[in-house]
Protein backbone atom coordinates (compact mmCIF):
# COMPACT_ATOMS: atom_id res chain seq x y z
CA UNK A 1 0.00 0.00 0.00
CA UNK A 2 2.09 2.73 -1.31
CA UNK A 3 1.63 6.48 0.13
CA UNK A 4 3.84 8.66 -1.43
CA UNK A 5 7.60 9.08 -3.03
CA UNK A 6 10.42 10.68 -3.26
CA UNK A 7 13.46 10.96 -5.78
CA UNK A 8 16.65 10.51 -4.87
CA UNK A 9 18.10 10.70 -8.39
CA UNK A 10 16.11 10.69 -11.91
CA UNK A 11 16.58 6.54 -11.73
CA UNK A 12 15.54 6.16 -8.20
CA UNK A 13 12.86 6.77 -5.40
CA UNK A 14 12.51 6.42 -1.82
CA UNK A 15 8.90 4.79 -1.59
CA UNK A 16 6.88 4.75 1.45
CA UNK A 17 4.18 2.33 2.69
CA UNK A 18 1.27 2.77 4.94
CA UNK A 19 2.18 -0.26 6.56
CA UNK A 20 5.29 0.95 7.77
CA UNK A 21 7.96 0.18 5.31
CA UNK A 22 10.45 2.34 2.97
CA UNK A 23 11.55 0.79 -0.03
CA UNK A 24 14.36 1.97 -2.71
CA UNK A 25 13.08 1.75 -6.27
CA UNK A 26 15.63 1.79 -9.09
CA UNK A 27 14.85 1.64 -12.86
CA UNK A 28 13.27 5.07 -12.99
CA UNK A 29 15.37 6.25 -15.60
CA UNK A 30 14.14 3.67 -18.21
CA UNK A 31 10.92 5.59 -20.10
CA UNK A 32 9.53 1.71 -20.22
CA UNK A 33 9.83 1.40 -17.17
CA UNK A 34 10.70 -2.14 -17.86
CA UNK A 35 12.77 -3.36 -15.19
CA UNK A 36 12.31 -1.83 -11.85
CA UNK A 37 14.10 -3.23 -8.45
CA UNK A 38 13.22 -2.99 -4.54
CA UNK A 39 15.06 -3.17 -2.06
CA UNK A 40 13.39 -2.49 1.57
CA UNK A 41 15.11 0.44 3.42
CA UNK A 42 13.61 0.51 6.16
CA UNK A 43 10.30 -1.21 8.42
CA UNK A 44 8.37 -0.45 11.43
CA UNK A 45 7.18 3.06 10.92
CA UNK A 46 4.11 4.13 12.91
CA UNK A 47 1.37 5.17 9.91
CA UNK A 48 3.59 6.88 7.84
CA UNK A 49 1.79 8.52 4.47
CA UNK A 50 4.61 11.45 3.22
CA UNK A 51 8.22 11.07 2.26
CA UNK A 52 10.58 13.56 1.29
CA UNK A 53 14.16 13.37 0.41
CA UNK A 54 15.96 16.61 1.64
CA UNK A 55 19.73 16.19 0.33
CA UNK A 56 19.56 12.85 -0.34
CA UNK A 57 18.60 12.09 3.30
CA UNK A 58 15.56 10.19 3.46
CA UNK A 59 12.70 11.75 5.94
CA UNK A 60 9.45 10.33 6.87
CA UNK A 61 6.34 11.69 8.39
CA UNK A 62 4.89 9.25 10.76
CA UNK A 63 2.30 9.16 13.81
CA UNK A 64 5.52 9.27 16.29
CA UNK A 65 6.76 12.26 14.49
CA UNK A 66 9.57 13.78 11.60
CA UNK A 67 12.04 10.71 10.97
CA UNK A 68 15.12 10.36 9.16
CA UNK A 69 16.36 7.22 8.29
CA UNK A 70 20.20 6.85 7.70
CA UNK A 71 22.16 3.75 6.27
CA UNK A 72 25.90 4.33 8.07
CA UNK A 73 27.25 0.75 7.49
CA UNK A 74 26.50 1.41 3.74
CA UNK A 75 24.65 -1.62 3.35
CA UNK A 76 21.57 -0.34 1.70
CA UNK A 77 19.51 -0.55 4.99
CA UNK A 78 18.80 2.33 7.29
CA UNK A 79 20.33 1.34 10.90
CA UNK A 80 19.73 4.52 12.62
CA UNK A 81 16.37 6.49 12.52
CA UNK A 82 16.85 9.78 13.98
CA UNK A 83 14.22 11.30 15.71
CA UNK A 84 14.79 14.71 13.76
CA UNK A 85 11.58 16.43 15.00
CA UNK A 86 8.55 15.25 17.45
CA UNK A 87 6.91 18.90 17.84
CA UNK A 88 3.74 18.23 15.37
CA UNK A 89 1.17 17.95 18.24
CA UNK A 90 -0.90 14.42 16.65
CA UNK A 91 -4.07 12.64 18.75
CA UNK A 92 -4.53 9.21 18.07
CA UNK A 93 -8.38 10.11 16.59
CA UNK A 94 -9.57 9.41 12.92
CA UNK A 95 -7.67 11.30 10.64
CA UNK A 96 -4.93 12.75 12.46
CA UNK A 97 -2.12 11.51 11.01
CA UNK A 98 0.99 13.87 8.65
CA UNK A 99 -0.90 13.30 5.12
CA UNK A 100 1.91 15.08 3.22
CA UNK A 101 5.55 17.30 3.50
CA UNK A 102 7.37 19.32 1.49
CA UNK A 103 10.74 21.01 1.75
CA UNK A 104 11.01 25.21 1.44
CA UNK A 105 14.01 26.36 0.49
CA UNK A 106 15.30 27.35 3.38
CA UNK A 107 15.24 24.07 4.86
CA UNK A 108 11.95 24.23 6.56
CA UNK A 109 9.74 20.75 6.01
CA UNK A 110 6.07 21.71 5.84
CA UNK A 111 3.75 18.93 6.95
CA UNK A 112 -0.41 18.80 6.45
CA UNK A 113 -1.97 16.68 9.30
CA UNK A 114 -5.90 15.62 8.59
CA UNK A 115 -8.51 15.79 10.95
CA UNK A 116 -12.50 16.58 11.10
CA UNK A 117 -12.49 19.59 12.97
CA UNK A 118 -15.59 20.95 14.40
CA UNK A 119 -16.58 24.47 15.16
CA UNK A 120 -15.89 23.69 18.83
CA UNK A 121 -12.67 22.36 17.87
CA UNK A 122 -13.88 18.82 18.80
CA UNK A 123 -12.96 16.22 16.18
CA UNK A 124 -14.94 13.47 15.36
CA UNK A 125 -13.79 10.38 17.76
CA UNK A 126 -12.12 12.78 20.58
CA UNK A 127 -10.29 15.72 20.97
CA UNK A 128 -8.06 17.03 18.40
CA UNK A 129 -4.84 19.47 18.77
CA UNK A 130 -3.95 22.82 17.64
CA UNK A 131 -2.08 21.13 14.70
CA UNK A 132 -5.36 19.11 13.94
CA UNK A 133 -6.36 20.20 10.19
CA UNK A 134 -3.62 21.93 9.63
CA UNK A 135 -0.49 23.22 7.68
CA UNK A 136 3.23 23.63 9.72
CA UNK A 137 6.34 24.63 9.24
CA UNK A 138 8.97 23.04 11.18
CA UNK A 139 12.13 24.92 10.74
CA UNK A 140 15.30 23.62 9.51
CA UNK A 141 16.30 22.78 13.03
CA UNK A 142 13.38 20.64 13.85
CA UNK A 143 12.94 21.96 17.10
CA UNK A 144 9.73 24.21 16.79
CA UNK A 145 6.42 23.71 15.00
CA UNK A 146 4.09 26.51 13.68
CA UNK A 147 0.57 26.58 12.11
CA UNK A 148 0.26 27.90 8.84
CA UNK A 149 -3.20 27.44 8.15
CA UNK A 150 -5.42 25.61 10.15
CA UNK A 151 -9.28 24.41 9.49
CA UNK A 152 -8.17 21.94 6.94
CA UNK A 153 -9.93 18.37 6.97
CA UNK A 154 -7.15 16.53 4.75
CA UNK A 155 -5.03 19.08 3.60
CA UNK A 156 -1.96 18.48 1.16
CA UNK A 157 1.05 21.06 0.68
CA UNK A 158 3.07 22.22 -1.95
CA UNK A 159 6.08 24.47 -2.16
CA UNK A 160 7.78 26.33 -4.33
CA UNK A 161 11.53 25.18 -4.72
CA UNK A 162 12.67 28.95 -4.80
CA UNK A 163 10.36 31.40 -3.61
CA UNK A 164 9.06 29.50 -1.23
CA UNK A 165 6.11 30.36 -1.58
CA UNK A 166 2.75 27.75 -0.03
CA UNK A 167 0.17 26.14 -1.58
CA UNK A 168 -2.15 23.61 0.46
CA UNK A 169 -5.39 22.47 0.21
Amino acid sequence: RVADLAFLTDDRAAVVTYDGDVWLVDGFADPKLARLSWQRFASGLHEPLAIVAPQGVVQVATKNGLVRLHDRDGNGEADWFENFSDQLLQSQTTRSFPLDMAMGPDGSTFVTQGGIVTRSGMQAGGEGTAHTGAIVKIPPDGRSAQAMGIGAREPFVTVHPTSGVVTAT
